[in-house]
């Protein structure tokens, strides 16, 4: 048996922007940081989701830097960037998104020396 993909209408699964509502991922990310999300459940994405297509859009970073994201499940951060960006631009970037088969969802990482929004949206997943 293969791997089925399931299509959604887009959907705003996080936003650091927002401190309230279904997308809710506020505060911004800080320098530096790792934080772990947990997809399963918003905007219809079940608990048996192992990859999902995304679309990931950083907007008011401080400073020069990149996100990874990666399954939550692994020990370290890739080596490889999901989205590189500059100060005070807004960039955007489509990508699959591994989630760890234990459920825990994924980590980002803000590999800059400031803080930066995070939004992620997502129109399917791999079952």
């Amino acid at each position: 048996s293969g791997t089925r993909f399931h299509t959604l209408a887009p959907c705003r699964v996080f936003d650091t922007r927002d401190a309230a509502g279904p997308a809710a991922g506020a505060p911004a990310l800080a320098a530096a940081e790792t934080r772990t999300i947990s997809p399963a459940g918003r905007c219809g994405i079940p608990g048996t989701a192992r990859t999902l297509s995304v679309n990931v859009t950083v907007t008011q970073p401080a400073g020069t830097g990149y996100l990874l994201l990666y399954p939550a499940d692994l020990p370290a951060a890739p080596v490889a960037s999901t989205i590189s960006f500059k100060p005070g631009k807004t960039r955007a970037n489509n990508t699959l998104l591994l989630l760890a088969p234990n459920g825990t969802g994924f980590k980002v990482l803000n590999g800059s020396a400031g803080t930066v929004h995070f939004i992620l949206d997502v129109s399917g997943w791999f079952e």
